[in-house]
């Protein structure tokens, strides 16, 4: 599979993911509010053939009042191997206005509460990170 596939099935699953994070398209018609991509690293570890069972995996490494770091992992389910990374860096914004907003509290607070269990988990294999919250927005 080719790059653009890749980054792809990340976004695809990646919507899934983010609905039960409490982040999805309800919320967005909600609120009037989403994320918006500011930076990506991606890395490709393994080559994936047409037609291999997958799944993404997400976890959460930052959230502050206005930012939300994930980690997703492309995992082929058939050799059980995480075969690319993507580190995402989002900013919560107003749709209306297209700025930057707090996350609303409760939310926030929910999301943190993610970001706790996950800090417990190891990260892949050879994964160092590259993106963080602090120093990318003002917070």
């Amino acid at each position: 599979m080719n790059a653009g596939r890749y980054f792809q099935l990340f976004i695809d699953e990646g919507y899934a993911l983010m609905e039960k994070l409490g982040l999805g398209a309800s919320y967005t018609k909600q609120h009037g509010a989403g994320i918006f991509v500011v930076d990506a690293h991606i890395r490709f570890l393994r080559e994936l053939t047409l037609g291999a069972r997958v799944h993404v995996r997400l976890r959460v490494l930052e959230v502050d009042r206005l930012r939300l770091l994930v980690l997703m992992e492309l995992v082929d389910e058939d050799r059980d191997l995480t075969v690319a990374t993507l580190e995402q860096l989002s900013v919560h914004a107003d749709l209306g206005n297209r700025k930057a907003r707090s996350f609303p509290d409760p939310l926030r607070q929910a999301i943190e509460l993610v970001a706790n269990v996950h800090s417990a988990l190891a990260l892949p294999v050879g994964h160092t990170r590259h993106l963080h919250c602090a120093g990318t927005a003002s917070a």
